[in-house]
C-alpha cells in the first residue's frame, strides 16, 4: 500500500519526480513482488537540485543471487533519475545488523512509499541494533557510542 504523497520536486526537464517513481514501481512490480520502498537522501530531505536522483530502498521477496539480473530487473525506461538499492527481505534486515548506511537511513528518516507489511518487521530490527550499537544520527552521519566508549577504554 503507498503510504505518502510524493512531493520530491522536479527533474531539470521539468518532470514530476513523485511521478517518475510511481511508473519505476508500476514497472518493476510486473515482475517482483515489493515489500517494501523507502526514499533516502537529498530529494527527501530538501537538499535537492534539480539534477539530483532519486534514492530508493527496495525490498523485494524471491531476489535473484546474480548481480546482472538485479542491475538490469530495476532499470526502467523513462525513470533514470531512479536509484534503487535493493535487497531481499532477509537480506536487509542483515544489512541493518551489519550498519548498511542505506538501511540505517532508510529506517531512521527515510520516506515510506510503499509497505506490504515488512516495515514493521524491519523497524523492530532496527531499533535492536540502534540500542545494541548505542546508535545516534548526527548532522554528518552515525556515531555509535558503544564503540567510541570501547575506544576510550582502550586508550586509558
Amino acid at each position: 500500500m503507498a503510504r505518502c504523497d510524493l512531493n520530491l520536486g522536479k527533474t531539470w526537464r521539468g518532470e514530476d519526480v513523485g511521478e517518475i517513481v510511481r511508473r519505476w514501481i508500476s514497472e518493476v512490480s510486473k515482475r517482483y513482488r515489493l515489500k517494501m520502498v523507502i526514499a533516502i537522501g537529498p530529494r527527501v530531505e530538501g537538499r535537492a537540485k534539480p539534477w539530483s536522483d532519486v534514492d530508493l530502498v527496495v525490498v523485494v521477496e524471491n531476489l535473484p543471487k546474480d548481480s546482472r539480473a538485479r542491475w538490469h530487473d530495476f532499470r526502467v525506461d523513462g525513470c533514470l533519475t531512479v536509484e534503487p538499492r535493493v535487497y531481499g527481505e532477509e537480506e536487509f534486515l542483515e544489512a541493518l545488523r551489519n550498519l548498511d548506511l542505506s538501511a540505517l537511513e532508510a529506517m531512521h528518516h527515510g520516506l515510506i512509499i510503499l509497505d506490504e507489511g515488512f516495515y514493521e518487521r524491519a523497524r523492530r530490527v532496527y531499533e535492536e541494533v540502534v540500542k545494541e550499537w548505542e546508535l545516534q544520527r548526527t548532522k554528518i552521519g552515525w556515531l555509535s557510542l558503544r564503540r567510541l566508549k570501547e575506544t576510550q577504554r582502550k586508550r586509558k
